[in-house]
């Protein structure tokens, strides 16, 4: 069963909101998909919205090559991952640091028929490294095709 897919403004005013409602700081969030997908403005726009507008203070770092004191220093209240493919080693990266799993997990692309069988095998299959449980899928009808 394939997740809800959302719009691009669903997916930003969800994030938002789950942010400020959190009860356990901070909160993660996985955003992976192709490249040009849209992730880094998402992230971006989400992570604006809450300095901003609410004051809190995250980050939003592209995979897991960010110094650990650095991400502990500066994911006080969110941390919003870029990522081009999801997996086990994202979480294992997470419990290592704050000692629990991903709250939120979306997959981006410019539109679901875009998915491959196989992609949506890797992301399915819990034997499969990719293997990741999506939240929410968001079509981004502006974000350009580009394939791995």
């Amino acid at each position: 069963m394939r997740p809800p897919i959302i719009s691009f403004e669903q997916a930003q005013d969800h994030i938002v909101q789950q942010v400020l409602h959190a009860e356990q700081k901070p909160y993660l969030a996985l955003l992976f998909g192709n490249p040009n997908s849209g992730k880094s403005t998402l992230a971006k726009r989400c992570r604006d919205n809450l300095y901003y507008e609410h004051n809190l203070m995250g980050i939003t770092p592209i995979g897991r090559d960010s110094p650990d004191d650095w991400i502990l220093e500066y994911a006080r209240d969110f941390m919003l991952i870029e990522d081009i493919y999801p997996g086990d080693d994202i979480n294992s990266y997470l419990r290592r640091l704050f000692s629990r799993d991903l709250d939120l997990t979306i997959l981006l692309t410019p539109s679901v028929s875009l998915i491959t069988p196989q992609e949506w095998e890797y992301f399915t299959n819990k034997d499969h490294f990719f293997y990741q449980q999506i939240d929410y899928i968001v079509e981004n009808p502006l974000a350009k095709v580009k394939r791995l």
